[in-house]
């Protein structure tokens, strides 16, 4: 990819049988988003890993509820991420946060 960081997201299976959970992967750091009753659509989606930016593509899904409510999670708990943890994710910001943040750093 030429040495551009992309951030990912992705599902895996829980300890609680008909559980999902749902992981950001930005700059080579892994965080926990949020949990979700196992749906096969939902799973399909997300299963081998989704850039950011098709994670929260919502003409993607074709009108799957269930990943719908997901991509709207997935948001919310991004943005309490990146307000509380101090992350930074490449594809969200726009050019005059990544300065403050190349300036400032976490």
């Amino acid at each position: 990819m030429g040495g551009k960081r992309t951030t990912w997201i992705k599902c895996r299976n829980t300890s609680v049988r008909g559980i999902i959970g749902f992981y950001l992967d930005t700059c080579g750091t892994e965080y926990f988003l949020c949990t979700q009753k196992f749906r096969k659509g939902t799973w399909a989606f997300y299963q081998n890993g989704v850039p950011y930016k098709i994670a929260i593509d919502y003409s993607k899904v074709h009108y799957d509820h269930a990943i719908l409510n997901v991509m709207k999670r997935i948001q919310s708990s991004i943005l309490y991420l990146e307000k509380n943890e101090n992350i930074y994710i490449p594809e969200r910001n726009n050019k005059k946060k990544m300065k403050l943040y190349l300036l400032y750093g976490h």
